[in-house]
């Protein structure tokens, strides 16, 4: 794991997270600007990934875990983003924000996890 990329990790799915509530609020779709970051965000989780797949062969904890938590990451930011193109009001933003937030948990988990068998 990178503790860098993990916390710009962190620090853009809150951010998105907040952008996409804040659109809830207004009744307001997300705007382009908003996806592009999600791409970019999705980019990030896919680096953070190959990172932790190629130092997991000599990392000591447990790698069932490690992957779990690698594969939840890896399909938030899409399902989330699926979810929202699918559903056009405020309830698919406010599933777009949730995905976020929950991804910025499961990258401090899985940093926690990285940690503990490091």
């Amino acid at each position: 794991m990178v503790g860098g990329l993990a916390t710009a990790m962190i620090v853009v799915s809150l951010a998105l997270a907040a952008w996409a509530a804040g659109c809830a609020a207004l009744d307001r779709l997300p705007p382009r600007a908003h996806l592009q970051l999600l791409f970019l965000l999705q980019g990030l989780v896919v680096l953070q990934a190959v990172v932790a797949l190629v130092r997991s062969a000599e990392w000591d904890g447990p790698k069932a875990e490690l992957f779990g938590y690698l594969a939840v990451s890896a399909v938030l930011v899409p399902g989330g983003l699926f979810l929202t193109v699918e559903e056009r009001s405020r309830w698919g933003t406010l599933v777009l924000a949730a995905a976020c937030l929950t991804l910025a948990v499961v990258v401090v988990r899985l940093s926690t996890v990285w940690a503990a068998g490091a």
